[in-house]
Order: C-alpha cells, then sequence, then structure tokens
C-alpha cells in the first residue's frame, strides 16, 4: 500500500513538474528544411496540449532572410507563447491575432533562428499555423571592367539568372577611342529584364530586352568617358540572360605618314587683276601631292593659297584657265582657315568610324575630293555681283553649308561613303 502511494505520488510530481513534455521536442518542432515550408502547434486546428514546448530551428546563410507568415494565432494571452529569437534578439507573440508578417535576417555565416512555443499547465487555444520561405542573397554581379578587352555574363550563365537582380558593370573610354559591346548571347524577360547603356551624365545610351542575339553597340570616346552596364530583373520569369564581350579600340595618332595633318597652308585666291600662279592644284588625275601641311596658331599674316578658277561649279578642277591672284581679306582667309580645320576634324572621325589608319590612297582621294569643295567655294567668291558685298557677306556666302553642324555630318557621310567604295 506504501509502495503503491510513493509510485502515485511521483507520477504526480513527473505531471505537475513537466518532466514529461520535455521530450515533446521530438514531437513537434525540429530542423525547418529547404528554402520554403509550414508548421504549426501540435494537433492544430484542434488545441495544443498544456505544457507544451515546441522548438523549431532554421539555419541562414550570411545575407540569407527568413520570411514567415502566420495565417492563423490563438493562444493564452498571459502564458502561452511564441518567441523567434536570432542572436540576442527576440520577439514575442500570444494572443488572438490576426494574420501577421515576421522577417529576421541573418548577418552571419550559418546562423540559427530559434523559433519557441510553450504552454502552461492550464487554459488551452487552437494554436497557429505558418507558412515559412528563405530568401537567399543575389548572386554578386558588376564591377569595373579592366583591360582593353574581356567578357562578363549575367549571373548564373549558362543557367537562368536570378530575379530581383541589379547589376552594374562599369567600363572607361579614353578620349580618342571608342567601344566595342558585342553581345554574343542575349536572352531575357521582353517586358521587364533587361540591360541599360548609360554615359557618365546617368543619359541613356541604349537599352536591350528580350531576344537579341550577335548584338553590337558602339560608344565613342569623344561622347563620354564612361558607360554604366546596368541588368536589371523583376521577381517573376527568368531566361538564359546573356555572354558580352567588350573591346575599347584607341585610334592612332596622327604621326604617321599615313594619318592626315595640315601645316600652315598660305591663303591667296586669284582674280581677274592679278598674274597668274605657277602652282596650281592637282586634278582628280594628277600625280599625288604632298600631305597638306597642319594649320599654324596664326595663318592670317603670313599665308597664301594658289588656286585656278573653273567655269563649272561641279567639277571645276577640269578647267584650264588661270587668273592672277590677290590676297584675300581677313575674314575670308579667316573662313578658308576654319574650313580646313573643320576638314581635319572630319578626317579624325572617318578614322574613328573606319577603325584602322586610312591609307596613302584613302588620303589621296579625300584630299582631291576637299581640294574639288575648295575651288566651287571659290567660285562662289568670285561670283560676279552688282556691287561688291562686305567681307563679312562674301564669307557666308562662301561657305552656307558649314553654319549648320547636320550639313557637317552630312559632309562625313558622304565621304565616308566613297573611302569605302
Amino acid at each position: 500500500m506504501i509502495k503503491m502511494n510513493l509510485k502515485n505520488y511521483f507520477l504526480l510530481v513527473l505531471f505537475t513538474t513537466g518532466l514529461f513534455v520535455k521530450t515533446s521536442e521530438a514531437v513537434c518542432g525540429g530542423q525547418l528544411q529547404g528554402p520554403n515550408g509550414s508548421f504549426s502547434t501540435p494537433g492544430f486546428p484542434q488545441n495544443y496540449n498544456n505544457n507544451a514546448l515546441c522548438v523549431w530551428r532554421v539555419t541562414l546563410a550570411r545575407g540569407s532572410t527568413l520570411n514567415i507568415t502566420f495565417v492563423e494565432f490563438f493562444t493564452e494571452q498571459c502564458c502561452d507563447i511564441l518567441e523567434i529569437r536570432n542572436g540576442s534578439s527576440s520577439r514575442y507573440f500570444s494572443g488572438d491575432l490576426m494574420p501577421f508578417h515576421v522577417t529576421t535576417t541573418s548577418y552571419d555565416d550559418n546562423k540559427v533562428i530559434i523559433i519557441d512555443f510553450s504552454s502552461d499547465r492550464s487554459v488551452n487555444e487552437k494554436g497557429f499555423m505558418a507558412y515559412y520561405t528563405i530568401t537567399r542573397p543575389p548572386p554578386r554581379c558588376g564591377g569595373m571592367l579592366v583591360g582593353s578587352s574581356g567578357s562578363f555574363t549575367s549571373p548564373g550563365y549558362p543557367g537562368y539568372y536570378s530575379n530581383n537582380l541589379n547589376c552594374i558593370w562599369t567600363l572607361r573610354i579614353p578620349a580618342d577611342g571608342y567601344l566595342r559591346l558585342k553581345f554574343i548571347v542575349f536572352h531575357t524577360e521582353q517586358c521587364c529584364d533587361f540591360v541599360e547603356l548609360l554615359d557618365s551624365a546617368q543619359q541613356q545610351i541604349e537599352v536591350l530586352r528580350g531576344y537579341k542575339p550577335l548584338y553590337t553597340v558602339t560608344v565613342n570616346g569623344n561622347r563620354t568617358d564612361l558607360v554604366k552596364i546596368r541588368f536589371d530583373s523583376d521577381s517573376s520569369v527568368r531566361r538564359k540572360g546573356f555572354l558580352a564581350q567588350y573591346h575599347i579600340i584607341t585610334l592612332p595618332r596622327s604621326t604617321s605618314t599615313s594619318a592626315v595633318s595640315f601645316s600652315a597652308p598660305t591663303t591667296v585666291i586669284p582674280t581677274a587683276s592679278s598674274a597668274p600662279s605657277s602652282t596650281a592644284l592637282p586634278t582628280l588625275t594628277s600625280t599625288p601631292a604632298p600631305a597638306v601641311p597642319t594649320l599654324s596658331s596664326n595663318p592670317f599674316n603670313t599665308t597664301v593659297f594658289t588656286v585656278r578658277p573653273s567655269t563649272s561649279s561641279l567639277t571645276p578642277v577640269m578647267s584650264s584657265s588661270i587668273s592672277p591672284a590677290v590676297i584675300l581679306p581677313p575674314d575670308v582667309q579667316r573662313v578658308l582657315v576654319d574650313l580646313i580645320s573643320s576638314l581635319s576634324q572630319i578626317m579624325q572621325k572617318v578614322t574613328g568610324f573606319l577603325g584602322k589608319p586610312i591609307t596613302a590612297g584613302d588620303f589621296e582621294q579625300f584630299r582631291n575630293e576637299t581640294l574639288q569643295i575648295l575651288l566651287q567655294i571659290q567660285n562662289q567668291l568670285l561670283a560676279s555681283t552688282p556691287t561688291l558685298p562686305s567681307n563679312m557677306q562674301i564669307a557666308k556666302r562662301a561657305i552656307p553649308e558649314m553654319a549648320n553642324l547636320q550639313d557637317a555630318v552630312q559632309m562625313l557621310e558622304n565621304i565616308q561613303r566613297r573611302l569605302l567604295g
């Protein structure tokens, strides 16, 4: 009888102290595996037991985030409590709560998040149901691209890229060079995932989206010294992404014989009252002439330029007539020298577009075409008028096209087509 009473007393002590339920962690709780899942109080949607102790654990990589959504939550307000613990930081929940969301992030490697639910020995409720997801940190992408050539890809290539990416690569371009960027492979979501090229002023150069294999973008260094390549993806739908190759080409400096250089030309134009000049500009069929010299800083005092006038404005170099020469007015000299300077700049741009030095033959053809332009301007200057116009009027009539930048660009395109055949 005494043994029986002792046994009953011992069992009563075990129940009242809750020692039996300490093993309940094996029944409720445990390690939450995978990127998503769910957990709930024991028996949900039935009421949980008294003296329950449930501990769930989630291991997070550095930068990962645990997102928990409680769709139902009913516990005893005072004494049945849920604790979510991240290191020394804890949050507590109890009572009847509307659906709510909890987020916690790991800033350490292999951080263990503890989710602890305990109930006392009286009053039990329905408990809770929760769903969780683990958001991994996006892969590192972007950075400074160095060297004159190289390649880069979307994160995960040749596999699919991740959602919610914002990658920025940066390239520098020398002022005397240009960038050639070729996308060997390019496939993104048409509506929402794109690659954007920006200049140093954050102005958009180009946007690529959808399917664009073997697509090339060229950016000149005289437009911007820096290009940002931004890849952005939204929260849904992934594709293969891209593989891109870049080349930075520096244009050759004008030190070789094939490069264009202008020295101080003398600037005189013939009139009827001047003596014939012994030096004439070559025609298209003449032998190659020496390279056109570079402009000096002060070409207006000592320079003369001897030409043959022609009765034809289209092909003036075919005329055989010769007129005496006179010194041009300073304003007209300045106009012609500015024109030659502009032609020098055009030639440099042509070199950039071609991506290689211009040969002597190409330059000779360009030089002859330039001489035709100069002779046509000369004929305009010598055109008879009822009254003698002012020097400024002569200058404006001589090169009306050069006042418009678009006309200069058109001239450049025409010369480029001629050089390329």
